[in-house]
């Protein structure tokens, strides 16, 4: 164990922290709704308008700023980073086989292939990548360019709606690790105080 049973609790409260934040968020309250999504409507003038039903500009900004905490590496809290903690905690292996088995979804997910553009199939992480690196927490050339294609196209729609969906599959796993979570960090907070613990 490379850490201190400080330094796991620290990680792990940020992790729950951030969770939470994006679990109350606008975001969250916009898209877990009956009828999300989107529909085209002709008005009958020749043109084409979407009705959508899904988060507002200022909702999907605000996620993306708490998300890049789960997907960059730098503050320790992606699931990776949290099941190769847990690894060495001593917590049960009902804590470790829950976290094993999140961090599965997580890695199943962002490999699952989500859309066909211009002919290139994008897996979810590699979409997930240019809304966040090209639009909405940063501004990389290359995924900028794509993004901007994306969002200037007729089918911009139907690419938000996927990225909306990607990302309530990501609050479903987060919101998982977050639970395992409250119970580590209170086991090991009884055992860092000498109380006893299961």
């Amino acid at each position: 164990m490379n850490f201190t049973r400080s330094e796991a609790l620290t990680r792990l409260q940020l992790f729950d922290d951030k969770a939470e934040v994006i679990c109350r968020s606008r975001f969250r309250t916009q898209v877990f709704r009956p009828d999300h999504g989107f529909s085209w409507i002709t008005p009958g003038d020749g043109s084409m308008q979407t009705e959508w039903r899904g988060a507002d500009e200022d909702a999907t900004n605000a996620l993306a700023l708490n998300l890049r905490f789960f997907i960059q590496t730098g503050d320790k809290i992606t699931p990776k980073q949290i099941l190769e903690l847990y690894d060495g905690l001593p917590v049960g292996d009902h804590e470790k086989r829950a976290i094993r088995e999140a961090v599965d979804a997580w890695n199943q997910l962002l490999a699952s292939p989500i859309v066909v553009i211009a002919g290139e199939l994008f897996s979810c992480r590699s979409y997930l990548d240019v809304f966040m690196y090209g639009g909405l927490a940063h501004a990389d050339a290359d995924k900028r360019r794509s993004y901007e294609e994306w969002m200037k196209s007729a089918g911009s729609a139907l690419l938000k709606h996927k990225f909306e969906k990607i990302a309530k599959s990501i609050i479903y796993i987060v919101n998982g690790i977050r639970i395992v979570n409250q119970r580590t960090i209170t086991l090991l907070g009884c055992s860092a105080t000498g109380s006893a613990h299961p």
